[in-house]
């Protein structure tokens, strides 16, 4: 869980801080570690937990399970009776998630779906309070523009991985291989900023946090 977007030193204070920090957490740290699976960085991971414990939603939606690690720091506000819907291809990813999430308790309160994100949210009902991205970067757009009419007025939007290694900041030290991400995120931030329905704010953190609100109709024209 390494970032290449903060200074090393100031990470370091940060992971220092004395969160609350369950053994089951330091597990699913390690158990990613030791597999190669990416993972919302720490630092990023508290910025979920207060942001959902602020919100208060009832319905949470997330693209990208991995091993769920993520979404139990979304859980952490969810209202009683609330669901989190997250969506994950990679079958491999779905045992150990359900595991964790049952670990914790929290598996009643999750709808876990095996499918490619795009076709679930094509045919996805219903609408959210929050809805969490951190799933193949090259395609934040089109999962955008599948989700985002399911996201409710004073929702909130957060998109991990925005910054992707400060390449998206600093385009001339991608290699070639990964320059078509780095311009698609960019085209992604420009129209997060500049979407009428949104306030948006760009957090260098992890590796670059974006999160969005939606207006309410009021506010669309400034009002």
């Amino acid at each position: 869980m390494e970032s290449n977007i903060t200074p090393e030193f100031i990470i370091r204070y940060l992971r220092s801080l004395p969160y609350p920090d369950s053994a089951l957490f330091q597990e699913m740290e390690q158990y990613a570690q030791q597999r190669y699976i990416p993972i919302i960085q720490k630092e990023a991971a508290q910025l979920l937990r207060v942001l959902s414990q602020l919100k208060k939603p009832e319905r949470i939606l997330e693209i990208g399970t991995a091993i769920g690690y993520s979404a139990l720091h979304l859980l952490a506000g969810l209202r009683p009776g609330g669901k989190l819907v997250t969506i994950e291809k990679e079958p491999e990813m779905t045992e150990p998630a359900w595991e964790f999430l049952e670990r914790a308790g929290k598996s009643s309160m999750v709808e876990l779906i095996e499918d490619d994100a795009l076709c679930v949210l094509e045919q996805l009902s219903g609408s959210y309070d929050m809805i969490f991205m951190d799933a193949a970067k090259g395609q934040y757009q089109e999962f955008f523009d599948l989700a985002f009419p399911r996201l409710n007025a004073g929702g909130i939007l957060i998109s991990d991985n925005v910054l992707y290694k400060g390449y998206v900041a600093d385009g001339a030290v991608a290699e070639h291989k990964r320059r078509t991400i780095v311009q698609r995120l960019r085209a992604y931030l420009d129209m997060l900023v500049r979407h009428p329905l949104l306030d948006t704010c760009v957090i260098p953190i992890g590796d670059g946090v974006a999160v969005s609100v939606r207006k309410w109709e009021s506010e669309k024209h400034g009002e």
